[in-house]
């Protein structure tokens, strides 16, 4: 039987929880952005893990960091009880492990169209997650542009899975027509090439 390591809930202000020296994950300017403004739209949903045993944090570090920069009184925390040897097994594979999960396609469109959000970081997150499944990639041009104007200062509203940009016209169709001569208009050749150029 799988033992539960838990042994208690609790709370700690985050000035008090230890980051683990050997914590390997570094955190980049839009995860920190997405994570930001998540916690801001909704709140804390997941504890901090911290190992009783040697006081340092198995996960939640990022979250650490935000809750300082908030100057949150109290972070959730949740304890567990083990040696050295497995707190390296989670701290090397806890997160490791969970970004391996793939994505149903079908779940994963219905989930975009019922994830509405006014934060820009959420939205570009929302992008990448489209784009990664193969979704939303038509370009739609809105009612405040043309993408046949004859204006060449005309800027034009397009949308690309969740994310609308407004853009010159000119260098709109440049980025655009430039993706369909380097690789087609093969739907998931696209995609890749869309990755290739946000550094997904």
């Amino acid at each position: 039987m799988t033992q539960v390591r838990i042994i208690e809930y609790g709370s700690l202000p985050p000035s008090d929880l230890k980051p683990h020296p050997l914590n390997a994950r570094l955190h980049p300017k839009q995860q920190q952005e997405a994570l930001h403004a998540l916690l801001d739209e909704v709140g804390w949903v997941r504890r901090v893990i911290v190992n009783r045993r040697t006081g340092y944090m198995l996960n939640g570090h990022l979250r650490r960091e935000e809750a300082l920069a908030a100057s949150a009184e109290q972070v959730p925390v949740a304890y567990v009880d083990l040696d050295e040897a497995e707190e390296a097994l989670i701290l090397t594979f806890f997160d490791e492990i969970a970004g391996m999960a793939v994505s149903d396609r079908d779940r994963l469109v219905s989930i975009v169209a019922a994830a509405q959000t006014e934060s820009k970081p959420l939205a570009l997150l929302l992008s990448r997650m489209a784009l990664e499944a193969g979704i939303g990639l038509n370009f739609e041009v809105t009612p405040d542009g043309d993408e046949n104007n004859e204006t060449p200062q005309a800027d034009v509203g397009a949308r690309i899975g969740e994310l609308n940009i407004k853009i010159p016209r000119e260098q709109f169709l440049r980025w655009r027509d430039g993706i369909y001569q380097t690789v087609g208009m093969e739907e998931k050749v696209i995609v890749q090439e869309i990755r290739r150029r946000l550094g997904l």
